[in-house]
């Protein structure tokens, strides 16, 4: 078995958008590099990848979308995304023209699924979203069992971003945060 390898990927001297992410991420894992960690720096996001067998195409398939809008709109495309296309959300942040976490008016999510078919993948995942202590489940206001704001340990939490104010189209200083856990469906 080979030793792991890692390389780290900034926004700095790539091009930038979400279909740019969508092929580096596709490409990485088709020569056998998953991420591992997001984080941000003065350049942006910062994404680290680890390879197993270098060469050899990683068990998972990558996807990137975004889209702005409400929070409710956040979490109700993610959602619907996610269901529609078979993923899992694996990290959610802000971008703009500039790249990450800057004044624009987008949500960019990065997703996953399994190469091979895997009848049990289906809907793997629910996803809500926490804005100032109030659940926010998208489009559909559907109620959710056992929320992270009364059981944090049942939900991990895949990114924060901030809240956009659709009434006077800024952001109102309030960061909405979003979850995920594994269905029971």
């Amino acid at each position: 078995m080979a030793t792991p390898s890692r390389m780290t990927i900034t926004e700095s001297g790539r091009d930038l958008g979400w279909s740019e992410d969508r092929e580096l991420l596709r490409s990485l894992s088709d020569e056998g590099w998953d991420p591992r960690r997001f984080d941000f720096d003065n350049s942006g996001l910062v994404i680290s990848f680890e390879c197993q067998n270098l060469g050899t195409p990683s068990e998972w398939e990558y996807d990137c979308n975004q889209e702005g809008g409400t929070s409710v709109a956040t979490i109700g495309t993610l959602k619907y995304y996610a269901e529609s296309h078979g993923l899992e959300i694996i990290f959610v942040y802000r971008v703009g023209t500039q790249g990450a976490e800057r004044q624009g008016g987008y949500t960019r999510f990065y997703c996953r699924r399994p190469r091979t078919d895997n009848p049990r993948w289906k809907f793997p995942f629910e996803y809500c979203g926490v804005v100032a202590g109030e659940i926010v489940t998208g489009f559909e206001q559907v109620q959710v069992e056992r929320p992270p704001t009364t059981h944090p340990k049942e939900w991990e939490l895949i990114g924060t971003v901030r809240s956009w104010n659709e009434a006077d189209w800024t952001f109102n200083g309030r960061r909405l945060r979003i979850y995920k856990r594994p269905s029971s469906r």
